[in-house]
């Protein structure tokens, strides 16, 4: 049970992460482009993204994936390899 709750957290924060990218890039591509030049995509049936729906599909399996990763990844390290920050006394 706690390694699907931490394997899960991670994934969250993947999310999390992949919604921060997304700001940013969605900003930076409306302030460096033209107001007239912007085409609004439905995003995800809700609101209107100035990036493509293919960007937007890609920043969030990257977010579930790279989440993931480190869960599995930060579960191997921490448990099964016992390296962590606690000190060993």
């Amino acid at each position: 049970m706690k390694k699907i709750f931490y394997i899960f957290s991670f994934t969250v924060l993947g999310i999390i992460l992949s919604f921060i990218i997304h700001a940013i890039i969605e900003y930076s591509y409306i302030s460096l482009t033209e107001a007239s030049k912007i085409h609004w995509h439905n995003s995800f049936g809700s609101g209107s993204c100035a990036l493509p729906l293919w960007l937007q599909l890609v920043l969030l399996i990257l977010g579930v994936a790279s989440g993931l990763l480190m869960g599995f990844w930060g579960w191997r390290i921490v448990y099964i390899q016992k390296r962590h920050w606690k000190s060993k006394s």
